[in-house]
């Protein structure tokens, strides 16, 4: 047992054992898993959109940052074990391939690279000294390619601090959403290339693509959902309340529902992913 006095505003008494998350119970994790949650759903419903610098994509990026330094806060408050220190590395080396690439280089590192020689042409072209220059040949785009990760980030940092029930609670809304996208989908590829029912001007006017731009992002969402229905599954099967149990045939409903919003999506690479997420659930 550690004592955390400095934790008392979160209803966490001090000198006891602190995990990663506190009670489900305590007000504050209320308040917090619901700003977590309509953070999640808006991040679903506006952020479709692959294009950097639009005005929902900013806001998110923007509206992420409170919800990083929170959950960073209350995650470092506590003991840490190997699979949350697991996860922070991993968050740290997505976030660290982007700044790597703002990194000035020397003149003799950087024409070494590959696809340097126009750049080298154009400073002998202006007879300019070659000055240091970063691994990306756009940093604007790889500041943005960065600021894009901090969404993904809060999410997953939030999650960190969350209960077991919490964490339950967001997998059924993930799904519940899904299901959602799946009709909306079918409505769009019935409603033809011009339906209006499509949120974004430039997208795949044949295909499903929900909320998204992409029919490849709106297939990655129905393939990242599997695992949880997956999940839900196994956990009723085990489960010794035979009223539990009869929720195995709905879910099997729905893990079909998600397969024909897969097929509607035409996305390739969409399926490929789906088989690896389904052959392991």
């Amino acid at each position: 047992e550690r004592p955390y006095p400095h934790l008392a505003g979160f209803g966490i008494a001090s000198g006891t054992r602190i995990e990663i998350a506190p009670r489900d119970e305590d007000w504050v994790r209320t308040i917090w898993f619901g700003l977590v949650s309509s953070y999640l759903l808006l991040a679903l419903i506006a952020g479709g959109t692959a294009r950097s610098g639009a005005t929902l994509t900013t806001f998110l990026e923007l509206l992420s940052l409170p919800v990083v330094l929170i959950a960073a806060v209350w995650i470092t408050s506590g003991p840490l074990t190997g699979t949350v220190k697991a996860g922070l590395l991993i968050c740290a080396g997505f976030l660290a391939v982007p700044l790597l690439q703002l990194v000035p280089l020397p003149p003799v590192i950087w024409t070494a690279l590959p696809g340097r020689g126009f750049v080298v042409d154009a400073f002998e072209a202006a007879k300019l000294p070659l000055s240091w220059m970063p691994l990306s040949l756009s940093p604007p785009a790889t500041l943005r390619s960065f600021l894009s990760l901090f969404p993904a980030l809060a999410i997953f940092l939030a999650t960190l601090t969350l209960g077991h029930r919490a964490r339950r609670r967001m997998t059924l809304g993930l799904i519940g959403f899904g299901l959602v996208c799946v009709p909306y989908g079918l409505a769009q590829v019935a409603s033809g290339p011009a339906s209006g029912l499509r949120l974004y001007e430039v997208t795949n006017v044949n295909s499903a693509v929900g909320f998204f731009a992409n029919r490849n992002h709106y297939a990655a969402l129905l393939y990242s959902i599997v695992p949880f229905i997956a999940a839900w599954m196994i956990h009723q099967a085990r489960s010794r309340d035979s009223g539990r149990v009869g929720w195995i045939a709905p879910m099997i409903v729905v893990y079909g529902v998600l397969l024909l919003g897969l097929g509607m999506s035409a996305s390739r690479a969409g399926l490929a992913l789906a088989m690896v997420a389904i052959f392991p659930s």
